[in-house]
């Protein structure tokens, strides 16, 4: 089970509702997404956006450039939900992230070992990233 999941699809609609009952969320902020976020927010809220349900909308520049979204969004993820190491936040080992909307790349996993992902499994959405060591 994903510990935070990561939409970069810019129209996920009714797929945000289902993966929030099993991890938080972070997705691009786009009309669609926006829309299905509200209504969730609105029905079930979650005080802590890093709980599970917790969903946090990220806007981007362009939300078709998913690679440099899912990247971009990481950085900040890490800092919502890493634990203290030295002065810096950093994912916990065993930290897993699930990723929709992107396939699997050579791109995406140089771009997610430079967070300690070292784990990768593709999903039928995108794929799954865990911080193993």
């Amino acid at each position: 089970m994903p510990d935070v999941c990561v939409i970069v699809n810019p129209s996920e609609g009714e797929h945000i509702e289902t993966l929030s009952v099993s991890a938080s969320i972070w997705a691009v902020d786009t009309p669609q997404n926006r829309t299905v976020c509200e209504r969730i927010w609105k029905q079930n809220p979650v005080h802590d956006h890093r709980e599970r349900g917790g969903i946090t909308l990220f806007k981007v520049k362009d939300s078709e450039e998913r690679l440099k979204n899912l990247l971009e969004m990481v950085s900040q993820i890490e800092q919502h939900h890493g634990v203290p190491e030295g002065d810096y936040l950093t994912f916990p080992v065993g930290f897993a992230l699930e990723v929709a909307g992107l396939p699997l790349s050579e791109n995406a996993r140089l771009g997610l070992t430079e967070y300690g992902f070292s784990d990768f499994q593709e999903t039928s959405a995108g794929f799954l990233a865990r911080k193993l060591l």
